[in-house]
Order: C-alpha cells, then sequence, then structure tokens
C-alpha cells in the first residue's frame, strides 16, 4: 500500500488506511520524539498527541506521499510545546549569543566522503548520549529536524515561531557544542575517524536508529486507536478522520494473546498477557444497542432450511441497563452479586437463605450516594425502625427469584421468616442484623445471545468476626430471559479460589520447563540457560519476576536477556503480565539500594567506564522506563565502583533450565 491509498482509505473512514499509516511510521517518529524530548515516557505522549492532530487534519495534507515528511513537522512541534511547558522562554526570540549565518556542511556529510566508520551498538549509544548531552534543548531541537528530519530551514522557522536567523544562530552554536564534545571525546580515547562533528553526529543518530527500530515494539493499533480516539477528540478541527478514531476507539476491545495461551498455562482464570510484540488480531467490535431477543432468519429462502448458531456478543457497559430485568446498570449489578446470593442453582433461593439475602442487600445501600443506591434508603420512622423502598427491594429480587415481598407474605401473614418485616405504604421495614463482611465485586466477563447471557466476575469479601479474613473467589452467573426478553439470574456457580502472585509465577515457570521459552526472547545468541528471581521491584508490596536468559552481548562478555513480569491487583484477583517498554540486556544485573527498579551495569573496552543505567517500573502502565542518560558512570577498579557494588548487590538468580 502507498501513502497516497492510506490516506485516501483514512479519508473515507477506513480503518486499513489509519493502520497502514500508523504501524507504517511509528519506529522512525517514535526515535525521533525520544531524542527530542530525552525521555521515553515524554516522547509517547508527544507522539501520541502528534498522530491525534495529523490524523485530524488529514484532509489538509496536499501531497499524500509527503506524509511521513509532514508528521514529523507534526512531532516536533509538539515536542517543541512539550517542551515550552517547563519553560515557556524556549523557542523564543530571546537570544543571548549573536547570530550568524550557517553554512551546511555539505561536503562533510557525504558518504563517499567519509571514511569507513565502525562502532558496536554500546560504542554507538554511548557516543549519541554524549553529543547529544553537549546541545541545549533549543540546539538539539533545530539540528534533529535539520538532519535527521531534511527540514529546511525556513520551515523550521514556522514551526518553532521563531525566525530564519535564530534558527541558524542554534544550528551554528550546536555545531560548535558538538565539536567541543568531540575533542573532549578523543581526549577520552574514542576513535573519530577525522569527521566533522556534525556530519559524524547525523550518522551515529542514523546508525542508533537502525539499531532500535527492530527492538521498538510497535504499539498494537487496537490500543493505540483508543488512546489517539481520546487524543483526538479533544483537537479543535475534528473532522472524519478524527470522528472515525473516536469511534473505534470507544468499540475496539484488545485481544490479550500472550505467552499463556501458548504454553497452554491456566492460572487460576488469571490471564497471562504479553504485549511486548504488536499484534496482528482483528479487533473485537462489541454492539452499543440492545439486540432483539426473537430469532432473525438471515438466509435467503431455499427448499432446505438450515439451523445456525446464535452470535455471541460481548457487552459493553451500556448495554447492562437495556437488557437486564428491572434495568440494572453494570454498577448496580456488581453491587448486588457481591451482597446477593453466594451461590444459585435451578431450585432457586428461598426460606434462610432468601432472609438472609434481602437483610445483606438493603444494609449495604445504606451507606452509599443516593444516586448509587440500587435499594433507596428512607431512614428511620419513629419506633427507629430502618425504611426502604419497597419497589426497588423487589426490583432486585426479580433478578434472581420470582419471590416478591407483599402484605400478604409479611408480618402477621410472614411466616417463619418474614414476621418482623412489614409493608408500610411504598415502604419495607424492618430492623436488619448487622452483617459482619464487606463485598466487592468486579465483572471480569460478559457475552449474550438471544437465548443466553454468561457473567463471569472476581467475587472478594472482607469478614471482621474474630480477626480479618480475606476471600476472593472467581464465579459465573448464567441468566436468561423472561417472556419480555430481559435477562434474569438462573444460576450462580464457584469456580474456585483465586491464586497469589506466587502461586501463579510458580505455574508459569512449570511451564516454562516444557514450553518453547525461546519464543519470548528477541534475540538469538542463547546459551539455552534460563534463570530467574522474584523481588519486589517497585515497593508496591508484590513482587515482581525477572526471567533471564543467558546470552553473548559481544564478543568477550556474556549477559542475561530479562523479561519483567509482574502480577497486577485486578478483578478483585490478579493477573499476570508481560511489562513491555526498555528492553533489558546486560552483562550485570543489580538491585538498587533503594529498592526501585533494576540497575544494568556495563562495561566499555573502549574507555575503560562503567555505565550504570536505571530501569523502573510504571505499574499504572505496565511498562518498563529509564532516562536516556547513564545514572552512574566509574572508571573499573575505583573507589566509586567498590561504593556502588557494596550498595547495590547483583541479583541471585535462580536456575530454571
Amino acid at each position: 500500500m502507498t501513502y497516497s491509498q492510506a490516506v485516501s482509505l483514512a479519508l473515507q473512514g477506513k480503518e486499513e488506511g489509519y493502520r497502514y499509516l500508523y504501524e507504517s511510521t511509528y519506529q522512525s517518529k517514535f526515535y525521533l520524539a525520544v531524542k527530542y524530548m530525552n525521555r521515553q515516557e515524554a516522547a509517547e505522549d508527544v507522539l501520541q498527541e502528534a498522530y491525534a492532530k495529523a490524523f485530524s487534519k488529514l484532509d489538509t495534507l496536499k501531497e499524500p506521499e509527503a506524509f511521513p515528511g509532514w508528521l514529523g513537522m507534526i512531532v516536533a512541534n509538539e515536542a517543541k510545546n512539550a517542551l515550552q511547558k517547563n519553560n515557556p522562554l524556549l523557542f523564543s526570540e530571546v537570544q543571548t549569543q549573536e547570530d550568524e549565518d550557517f553554512i551546511p556542511e555539505v561536503e562533510d556529510t557525504r558518504e563517499e566522503a567519509q571514511p569507513e566508520l565502525s562502532y558496536s551498538r554500546k560504542e554507538t549509544q554511548e557516543l549519541v548520549r554524549e553529543m547529544i548531552n553537549a546541545l541545549s534543548e533549543e540546539q538539539r531541537v533545530c539540528i534533529l529536524m535539520f538532519e535527521i528530519e531534511g527540514i529546511p530551514i525556513k520551515d523550521i522557522a514556522a514551526c518553532l515561531g521563531c525566525s530564519e536567523n535564530t534558527v541558524k544562530s542554534r544550528l551554528n552554536y550546536g555545531r560548535k557544542n558538538l565539536k567541543k564534545k568531540a575533542e573532549e571525546l578523543q581526549k577520552k580515547g574514542y576513535k573519530l575517524y577525522s569527521v566533522a562533528p556534525l556530519a559524524l553526529f547525523a550518522w551515529l543518530l542514523a546508525q542508533e536508529q537502525g539499531f532500535t527500530a527492530p527492538g521498538v515494539a510497535v504499539p498494537a493499533w487496537e490500543t493505540a486507536s483508543r488512546q489517539l480516539g481520546t487524543a483526538a477528540g479533544k483537537a479543535a478541527a475534528a473532522g472524519k478522520a478524527a470522528a472515525f478514531i473516536h469511534t473505534l476507539g470507544g468499540k475496539i476491545t484488545l485481544t490479550l494473546v500472550g505467552t499463556a495461551m501458548a504454553l497452554g498455562v491456566a492460572a487460576g482464570g488469571a490471564a497471562l498477557i504479553q504485549n511486548s510484540q504488536p499484534q496482528t488480531t482483528t479487533p473485537e467490535t462489541t454492539v452499543t444497542q440492545p439486540v432483539d431477543t426473537k430469532p432473525v432468519d438471515t438466509q435467503p429462502e431455499t427448499t432446505q432450511t438450515t439451523e445456525t448458531e446464535p452470535v455471541e456478543k460481548e457487552m459493553e457497559d451500556g448495554d447492562f441497563a437495556s437488557l437486564l430485568a428491572g434495568g440494572f446498570t453494570r454498577q448496580e449489578l456488581e453491587q448486588l452479586l457481591a451482597y446477593g446470593p453466594e451461590t444459585l442453582d435451578e431450585q432457586g433461593i428461598e426460606g434462610m437463605d432468601l432472609l438472609l439475602t434481602v437483610n445483606a442487600m438493603c444494609q449495604s445501600c445504606e451507606d452509599l450516594p443516593p444516586e448509587t443506591q440500587y435499594i433507596g434508603y428512607l431512614g428511620y420512622d419513629a419506633q427507629y425502625v430502618s425504611r426502604y423502598v419497597l419497589a426497588d427491594v423487589n426490583r432486585a429480587l426479580y433478578l434472581f427469584t420470582d419471590f416478591q415481598l407483599s402484605p400478604e407474605n409479611t408480618g402477621a401473614n410472614g411466616g417463619d421468616y418474614f414476621a418482623t418485616y412489614r409493608i408500610d405504604g411504598e415502604a419495607l421495614c424492618f430492623s436488619p442484623a448487622t452483617i459482619n463482611y464487606d463485598g466487592d465485586v468486579k465483572i471480569t466477563a460478559a457475552r449474550y445471545t438471544p437465548e443466553e447471557m454468561i457473567l463471569e466476575y472476581a467475587w472478594h469479601r472482607t469478614y471482621y468476626d474474630m480477626g480479618k479474613k480475606e476471600l476472593t473467589l472467581q464465579k459465573r452467573a448464567v441468566l436468561t430471559p423472561d417472556a419480555e426478553g430481559k435477562f434474569r439470574i438462573r444460576t450462580i456457580e464457584n469456580l474456585g479460589e483465586q491464586k497469589g502472585p506466587e502461586a501463579l509465577y510458580a505455574d508459569f515457570l512449570e511451564e516454562l520447563k516444557t514450553g518453547d521459552w525461546r519464543s519470548l526472547f528477541q534475540g538469538e545468541d542463547y546459551t539455552g540457560e534460563l534463570s530467574y528471581f522474584i523481588k519486589d521491584l517497585d515497593g508496591d508490596g508484590v513482587p515482581e519476576l525477572v526471567l533471564g536468559a543467558r546470552c553473548k552481548v559481544s564478543q568477550m562478555f556474556y549477559g542475561m536477556d530479562c523479561i519483567i513480569y509482574r502480577c497486577a491487583q485486578m478483578d478483585g484477583g490478579y493477573a499476570l503480565s508481560q511489562m513491555v517498554g526498555k528492553t533489558v540486556v546486560s552483562t550485570s544485573i543489580r538491585i538498587p539500594g533503594d529498592g526501585q527498579g533494576l540497575l544494568t551495569a556495563d562495561f566499555s573496552r573502549m574507555s575503560g567506564m562503567y555505565s550504570v543505567s536505571r530501569i523502573t517500573l510504571n505499574g499504572a502502565a505496565n511498562t518498563l522506563e529509564s532516562q536516556w542518560l547513564s545514572e552512574y558512570d566509574f572508571i573499573m577498579g575505583s573507589s566509586e565502583e567498590q561504593a556502588f557494588l557494596e550498595a547495590n548487590p547483583e541479583a541471585e538468580w535462580i536456575s530454571l533450565i
């Protein structure tokens, strides 16, 4: 597909057009954004805003084949805006140095004029880091736009909102700073081949981008469309593109396909989610309108009729009220399931179980804000008896039983169970017994056909009788439609107790012993040794699993290629997921003394320097993050090295294979 074809499809509202524009440019623009911002997480924000703005203004692009360059201008502008938030004087006409003409180094940047350059990946990254940090933010942005994106000076000036002379000045002073840094690096022992500093810097950036791009996983379009939909909705000129993304972002649900499926891991209902590589999956769409519960014959008339399986559909939040008896919202249903019947079979509920259920449902609503009470609480009467809205109680009961409270089955007519309950007009009056627990339910899956609805949920209770006790179970409710086509609960069953992090990790590691563990890693030069350690790396009280495959990291050194897994508390239990983002490959993995993240210590033979970087965990985003600057640098054998080793112990690996 060409960019012209992709732009044409996108302007028609076709998803494949947006997908191509996104996936074909993400890696190069992500690299550029990282260099602009010098921080990965800030670069991700810039890139999201840039795509949202580009897609919302796609109809203004006059030359569709120029989409990558046009997008690059938008990325640069968003980076400028982000940097300016922290320092409003950046990119202004205020100059502290005299402007002068800038003459591009045409001769130096010609490929045939350069000697044969050869650096390892580590050396290239070291040189780029040293040189880019020699530039001010204004110089860095101008040089990257000019050298990497090839943007003319007049267009850079228009993008940054300054004069062409100001851009030339920043390019000139940036060149001088690069030259000064190159001289310092040569004194440290780096061989720079006598190439002009600006030309060398441009060549190193191109080399590093070639190293980086294959390791930068393009986030799945299904995930990106959600994020872009939110950002595009904020765009001032929201046309067809923004409208399409906004709609798509609201309807697509990400299909989480990971190692658990490949290895056959079944961990007590918790799914293993692997997001590190882009998935080319077809998005799952969800319906936003209630479905007619009457079967519809979609087959043309023939002499022979065939039965087809009803199509199962995923439920969105807005579907609950339209499909459930009583019009229960998702939030109301979760509250009812937390305090309603613990289990339910085909025989239904009666007697003491029914009495306790009514008691728990009513009392649990008392402390809720009035707007969230599915059973309205009316306070006390003159005798300090609690009063509840009778219609709300019967609405809740109808969801799982035919029994309805009335004057005929309460008070004097209430028999053994509801003799103390009475009806006073539109109120149900009784003094509830105090329940000794707090309940919570999170629906984890909801799907339906015209004939049946399946709800799976995490059911959690904290009991306070004779000490505090926690219990989390996975449950499944089956609902069927009534005469009016509204779904009611027929059965509730326990699926078992959810496992904690240690049990989930143990199950996963056991599966790895017989599974294809190499497919989890991206490199090739592995020794066949697999190790792990489990430790809390972010101080949240829940340990992470670090899986390491021993590999060759240079001609002389071996190290570990690491994948980090975490157990996030969600839906009342834990879900095991692989963290994405920064690749962790190092000769030495160490545990920081402050307990935050990991430290990777790598040695450069060329300079004799140790360079130590920190990898931090962002649990909310399920990502690994790192600053592009090293946190520690010291000479091998120095006192600084000894102090570092004592304060930050090496990881204690446990051999698995």
